[in-house]
C-alpha cells in the first residue's frame, strides 16, 4: 500500500487504522487460499499491534500466513514492514469458513439472489486512482496542540474551525459528537469498501473503531499531550457456520 498523505492522522502519521485496512487483506486472502470453490469466509476477529509509527513516504508492505485452519475456522498472522524493512505492526486474525455459495448448474456464476452489486466505477482513463490525486484535508500544527486540549481540538473540528485530516476524505470517516471521554465518528458504508464478496471489509470496521477509540482517550488530554495508539483488537459479531458433516 502506497504511504500516501492521504492516509495522515491529525498527528501526521499514518493512521492506525489506515494500516488494519491493509492487514486485513493478506490475513484473509492467507487463509483463502486454501479454500476450496464458491466458500466464502468472513472476518471474526481483528488484532494489530504497533511497534513504531509509520510515516508517509514509500510503500508499506504486508505479508500473511495461515497459522491454522479446519473446515470452519482459520486463524492467520500478518508482517507491516516499511520501505526499509523495519517492522512496523504484526497482527492476527479468526476468521469463519462459511457454507458454500449455491451455484446454478452449467454457468459457474452464483445462483439467483446471490449475486455481488455492481462495483463502484473505475477512475476514468488517464485519471489516478484517489490516493494519488491531490490532498484534501490537513495536518493539524504542533502550536495547536500546544495551546488546545484534546476535546478544544475535536469540537474545533466539528465546527468546522480546524481541518479535518487527509484520511477522513479518502475514507469518508468523520467524528460526529464528542465529549469528555467518549467520541462517536461515522463512515458511509459505500461499495468502495467492499470485498469481493460485497461486505464491507474487516479492516476497514477496524479503522472505525479506531478512530472513535483514540478520539475518546483525546478527549481527556491536556493541551501539549501526545497520544500514540500502540494496539488495536476488533471483534465481529456473525453467525457461526453449521457444523458440516
Amino acid at each position: 500500500m502506497p504511504a500516501s498523505d492521504w492516509l495522515q492522522s491529525p498527528q501526521g502519521v499514518i493512521a492506525n487504522g489506515a494500516l488494519a485496512v491493509l492487514a486485513d487483506g493478506p490475513l484473509g486472502c492467507a487463509i483463502q487460499t486454501t479454500l476450496p470453490p464458491v466458500t466464502p469466509y468472513t472476518t471474526s476477529e481483528l488484532s494489530l499491534r504497533l511497534v513504531r509509527p509509520a510515516r508517509p513516504g514509500g510503500t508499506l508492505t504486508a505479508r500473511g500466513r495461515l497459522i491454522h485452519g479446519t473446515r470452519s475456522l482459520g486463524l492467520s498472522e500478518v508482517f507491516i514492514n516499511d520501505e526499509r524493512g523495519r517492522l512496523i505492526a504484526h497482527g492476527s486474525s479468526l476468521c469463519f469458513i462459511l457454507p458454500p455459495i449455491d451455484v446454478d448448474p452449467g454457468t459457474s456464476e452464483p445462483a439467483a439472489g446471490s449475486a455481488s452489486p455492481d462495483p463502484p466505477a473505475e477512475p476514468g482513463e488517464g485519471d489516478p486512482d484517489p490516493h494519488a490525486r491531490p490532498v484534501a484535508g490537513k495536518v493539524i500544527s504542533q502550536d495547536i496542540w500546544d495551546r488546545m486540549s484534546g476535546l478544544e481540538v475535536l469540537e474545533a473540528q466539528l465546527a468546522g474551525e480546524l481541518p479535518r485530516p487527509p484520511v477522513s476524505y479518502l475514507f469518508g470517516m468523520r467524528p460526529s459528537d464528542v465529549g469528555e471521554g467518549r467520541a462517536t465518528f461515522v463512515l458511509p458504508a459505500t461499495r468502495w469498501l467492499c470485498s469481493p464478496l460485497a461486505r464491507v471489509e474487516g479492516g476497514v470496521i477496524a479503522m472505525l473503531a479506531d478512530g472513535a477509540l483514540a478520539s475518546a482517550i483525546q478527549t481527556t488530554l491536556p493541551a501539549g499531550t501526545a497520544l500514540a495508539m500502540i494496539d488495536l483488537k476488533v471483534k465481529l459479531p456473525t453467525a457461526r457456520p453449521a457444523r458440516r458433516r
